[in-house]
């Protein structure tokens, strides 16, 4: 099999289950029992301002043209509207995703900087000290859990 053709199969591959996983976390919503109306006015809130929040919300519509709605602006990269802060989603996560980006980069650098200093002290000599050293501690570190590290 060219390397093309396996590309393609698994990008394919990749967005049916993205679409699924999509699906699943849309359709898990839908179980929920009540709707966002009523969670976010809370009992109290009158017939009305329900019924205004639902149609803002297109609450009123069938599941299947949410989901599409959604799926829809989610390619378009419209990640909707928060109901919290009523601004765009993309301008609430932004900063924290440009923050989180840039620590995976620095230490995703790091990591290869050591990696390589490490595999050039212990590939002097092979089987010597160095080397049985770093490949101990490596294997150690290795073995904790994330969440232990972290």
């Amino acid at each position: 099999m060219c390397l093309a053709r396996f590309a393609a199969l698994r990008l394919a591959a990749m967005l049916v289950v993205a679409v699924v996983i999509s699906m699943v976390l849309f359709g898990s919503g839908e179980r929920v029992p009540g709707d966002a109306a009523t969670t976010i006015l809370g009992q109290n809130a009158t017939p009305e301002r329900l019924e205004q929040l639902r149609e803002q919300l297109q609450l009123d519509e069938n599941p299947v043209q949410r989901y599409l709605s959604w799926a829809g602006g989610i390619v378009q990269g419209d990640l909707g509207t928060s109901v919290v802060t009523q601004r765009p989603v993309w301008e609430v996560i932004e900063t924290p995703t440009r923050n989180s980006i840039i620590l995976a980069g620095f230490s995703m650098g790091a990591m290869a900087v050591v990696a390589v200093g490490l595999g050039l002290l212990g590939g002097f000599r092979p089987g010597g000290r160095a080397d049985r050293t770093t490949t101990l501690t490596t294997s150690a570190i290795a073995s904790v859990p994330d969440f232990v590290l972290g």
